[in-house]
């Protein structure tokens, strides 16, 4: 099973990028623990080590032969790298910081943390080796059974189709779900003002299932745009005036909930993914390095932004300003060790973190659950340890960090052996389902359980109801619907993994909207 020169040469490109990261990190640690030393230098043989499972999982990515230029698992590695490298030698060079209002634990209990979270990393690896290689082994047995050829020669993601619903259909859902969260000119005021509550919601409509509805028929807008720049694009019509309203929908549509970055970032990046998937175009070393300094700016700009807003809400000081600082930002993002350690001391003395909270941490966005389960959940409590207060709710507890504090050791080994397995099934949806936006959420799921690194489950499951579902369920209610409700069906050929170029003969444009023939 073989994959294209471009899928095979842009992995390269992404697998590159990402051994530079772990090969400087390493030298970096190992050169502060022989050259400076103190309470950090134990760091260095888990961030070795790390090193070294981060390259046995590119081989493992390398081999798995899935068509695609970014899967699950090499997403979940650039998580690991910043979690087990990177985060590790910005404390050994330069602290932890003073920027943060939690209280950090022992180096020695965050060297502990280091090797746990070396064991999940570990534990994924081998699970998604595992797992792909006896998928493969029941592929070609079946294949065995029917008389098919074994192997196909040429693995490919296959090309979008049309249907099963009209790019109508999911921009007209979306409408009412931004006519919901702005019903009047005062929302759309406050939440342009940078106020800290109508970033959030209104005052109009009272919370409740038609808020819920809101919320998860919104990034429906910037689905249903982007089906139909494509189908205009494949067509050989104009998609100029339609840049302005997709990127208002990102604003809009998806920045209105707080100024989440992750929901805004996620969709352009699916977006991205759906359309790279099938395309005949490579990915380069110089262009992704540029694109992970764009990504880091915003995540890093916006953070402040929302900082700031919050700095003006309570009256806290304001955090300070330079490189050190900045470097020291990300330690929040990358589930630092000095923050998980701070809440094992609360959590050995007092027992509190159990398999139930680990249940309540998954219930806790389904709408309509007590909220007395949501204080009860890992979540509420890990936020209690690392601030010593219930006030605070923001700290976000890594999911195998939780299956440890609930469960003990096996619980680290069990969510590692859960998400191995999540990032086959990812995998697979990503190189199977050929509907437009059945495509772009499986490319929403890929992102979401890749990153158990530094997220917990309330935010994986919660983004997942919210962004992937929707438009699943869409697909798949269209697929029941009578014919003469849904756009036009086009059949699906296996001939190759490149979507079919628009006319020759037509003068078109591209999605920038540049003429092109």
């Amino acid at each position: 099973m073989t994959e294209s020169d471009v899928v095979r040469s842009s992995r390269a490109t992404v697998h590159w990028l990402l051994r530079g990261v772990v090969v400087i990190a390493a030298t970096l640690s190992l050169a502060q623990a022989c050259l400076v030393g103190g309470p950090a230098g134990p760091f260095v043989l888990p961030v070795l080590l790390q090193s070294v499972v981060v390259l046995a999982g590119i081989e493992v990515s390398r081999a798995s032969r899935t068509g695609l230029r970014v899967d699950a698992l090499t997403l979940f590695l650039g998580w690991e790298s910043l979690r087990g490298c990177v985060a590790p030698v910005i404390i050994q060079w330069f602290g932890s910081g003073g920027n943060f209002f939690w209280r950090p634990g022992t180096y020695a209990d965050a060297t502990v943390v280091l090797y746990l979270g070396l064991a999940f990393a570990a534990t994924v690896v081998v699970t998604r080796a595992t797992a792909g290689a006896l998928a493969a082994a029941a592929g070609d047995r079946t294949r065995r059974a029917t008389g098919a050829a074994v192997r196909s020669p040429l693995v490919t993601v296959p090309p979008l189709v049309d249907g099963p619903l009209t790019p109508a259909v999911f921009i007209a859902l979306g409408l009412v779900g931004l006519v919901l969260r702005f019903p009047d000119v005062a929302s759309v005021t406050s939440f342009l003002a940078g106020d800290i509550d109508g970033l959030q919601r209104n005052d109009v409509v009272p919370k409740g299932p038609i808020t819920f509805f809101s919320e998860v028929a919104r990034p429906l807008l910037f689905i249903g745009l982007a089906m139909l720049m494509r189908k205009r694009h494949r067509a050989g019509s104009s998609t100029w005036w339609l840049v302005l309203p997709l990127l208002g929908s990102v604003v809009f549509a998806l920045g209105s909930y707080g100024l989440r970055r992750a929901v805004m970032a996620f969709a352009v990046i699916a977006l991205v993914f759906v359309l790279l998937d099938r395309s005949s175009r490579r990915i380069r070393l110089v262009p992704s390095v540029a694109a992970v300094a764009v990504l880091g700016a915003f995540f890093f700009g916006a953070g402040t932004l929302r900082s700031t807003l919050w700095l003006e809400r309570t009256g806290l000081e304001a955090p300070e300003v330079g490189v050190v600082p900045a470097l020291q930002s990300v330690l929040v993002y990358a589930a630092s060790p000095m923050q998980l350690s701070g809440a094992m001391p609360w959590a050995a003395e007092t027992g509190a973190f159990t398999p139930w909270t680990f249940v309540l941490s998954l219930l806790g966005p389904v709408p309509g659950i007590p909220d007395e389960w949501r204080l009860q959940s890992g979540v509420a409590l890990f936020n209690h340890a690392v601030y010593h207060s219930f006030v605070g709710r923001d700290q976000l507890v890594p999911t195998w960090f939780e299956g440890y504090l609930s469960f003990g050791v096996p619980g680290v080994f069990g969510v590692g052996l859960v998400f191995g397995l999540l990032m086959l099934l990812s995998d697979r949806m990503r190189t199977r389902l050929q509907s437009f936006p059945a495509a772009y959420a499986a490319a929403i799921v890929a992102l979401w359980v890749s990153q158990p690194s530094a997220v917990g489950t309330y935010s994986i499951f919660q983004n997942l109801l919210c962004y992937a579902l929707p438009p699943l369920f869409l697909v798949a209610v269209g697929s029941v619907l009578p014919s003469r409700a849904l756009g036009p069906r086009q059949p699906f050929v296996p001939t190759t993994a490149v979507e079919p170029a628009p006319p020759r003969h037509q003068t078109t444009r591209s999605l920038t909207g540049r003429p092109t023939t």
